[in-house]
């Protein structure tokens, strides 16, 4: 949006006779998101900000719609941006169906899209055939059908009456048999003579105790109910009490409409496609040329792993950097899904435990930031493995470094 407004800015672009609309439903929250996050964004944002004081997403040319009805308003020609990029739902989907038909249009899809997709159809609608395209419909709910959804609703709020009051009954029962058990504990010792029977065994000897009454505390799905008597103001308090002593209480309105259900109901329609459609990438991502210039001049990496491609692309990006003079690749591994890599690097390295004699005998010399002592005779450890005494008997020498 950003790049499209600088463009339309420019009077000599000559843009300025098409109309730059974004159509979504949440447009107005995205935009208004976006300039409550300006601390995340690049410097040239932030130094436009702080020097100039403007917003970089006040828009000047960009005009927001929420609805097919905002649209309506714009005058044409306009360059519209809406969504979904594969046109699998959305303004994007229903807009297709009454503007593929006229050669004057364009359609512009700025991303790859899966296989099944519409998009994926239409670019490769190469002979200007017809399509078939579903599109959804919200209408509302008639006869028999409005009845059943009502009696379903008034099914759920019977139910749902009935486990509150069922709710209510419990937590009355449990604060009343909490009163009861304060009513009949003592906070003071009970002194012995008020005690006609003696136990043989030694009793527990009772100490003073204030009485507390615990709180049952009520949760529902979203957590405990909020007490808004705890969060008022006394001010606000007594404005409110004056309020309701000076005007009479008022009768809820009975006259609100009602809110009428909905269904969706999908329609298959053909569309002939008369309309230029072009592809330009505006993903963001590398293509296989910048991906072989980064790997060869920048990265030069010694052992790669190759994943999240198809088999062919993998297989071509391993085959080109294995044939590369400037890379020097060690190994690379192409692996399957589901395969695992052992990718380790240090395979020979072995710890070593020497005795305090051996250590203090040796002569360490400094070789850049670690110290090394060579001995020639060879001694037996029990704790080494074969393998590294087959080396050691081999090499006929001995390094270590601390």
């Amino acid at each position: 949006m950003q790049l499209l407004e600088q463009l339309w800015r420019n009077a000599e672009s000559g843009l300025s006779a098409y109309s730059l609309v974004l159509l979504n439903h949440v447009g107005y929250n995205v935009v208004d998101f976006a300039k409550n996050m300006l601390e995340w964004m690049s410097d040239t944002v932030t130094k436009q900000f702080e020097e100039q004081r403007s917003y970089p997403f006040h828009f000047k040319k960009l005009q927001l719609c929420h609805t097919l009805q905002d649209l309506e308003k714009i005058p044409s020609p306009y360059v519209l941006l809406t969504s979904m990029p594969d046109l699998s739902c959305g303004f994007a989907r229903n807009l297709l169906a009454v503007s593929a038909d006229r050669a004057e249009n364009c359609i512009i899809i700025t991303q790859r899209t899966r296989p099944d997709t519409l998009a994926s159809k239409l670019l490769s609608n190469t002979l200007n055939n017809t399509i078939d395209i579903t599109i959804g419909k919200r209408v509302p709910l008639e006869g028999k059908e409005l009845e059943d959804h009502r009696a379903t609703i008034a099914k759920k709020q019977q139910e749902t009456d009935k486990m509150e009051v069922e709710e209510e009954e419990e937590d009355t029962d449990e604060e009343q048999e909490d009163d009861l058990s304060l009513v009949l504990r003592h906070d003071v010792p009970i002194p012995e003579e008020t005690n006609t029977k003696k136990s043989f065994f030694k009793q527990h000897k009772v100490y003073p105790m204030f009485p507390y009454h615990e709180e049952k505390l009520r949760w529902d799905d979203y957590g405990e109910f909020i007490k808004h008597d705890h969060y008022r103001i006394e001010e606000d308090a007594m404005k409110e009490e004056g309020a309701e002593v000076e005007k009479p209480k008022q009768a809820p309105p009975t006259d609100l409409p009602e809110e009428i259900p909905t269904k969706c109901v999908t329609s298959r329609i053909k569309t002939q496609v008369n309309c230029k459609v072009k592809f330009i990438d505006f993903e963001g991502r590398s293509d296989g040329e910048s991906i072989k210039r980064i790997l060869a001049a920048v990265l030069k990496p010694r052992q790669m792993v190759i994943v999240h491609g198809t088999p062919d692309s993998s297989r071509h990006l391993a085959e080109f950097c294995r044939d590369s003079k400037d890379m020097g690749v060690s190994q690379i591994f192409v692996p399957g899904i589901g395969e695992t890599v052992d990718a380790t690097s240090e395979r020979h390295i072995y710890q070593v435990k020497l005795k305090d004699a051996l250590v203090t005998a040796a002569k360490f010399s400094r070789a850049k930031e670690a110290e090394l002592a060579g001995s020639m005779q060879l001694s037996t450890y029990s704790k080494l493995s074969r393998k590294i005494r087959r080396e050691v008997k081999k090499n006929k020498l001995q390094c270590w470094s601390r």
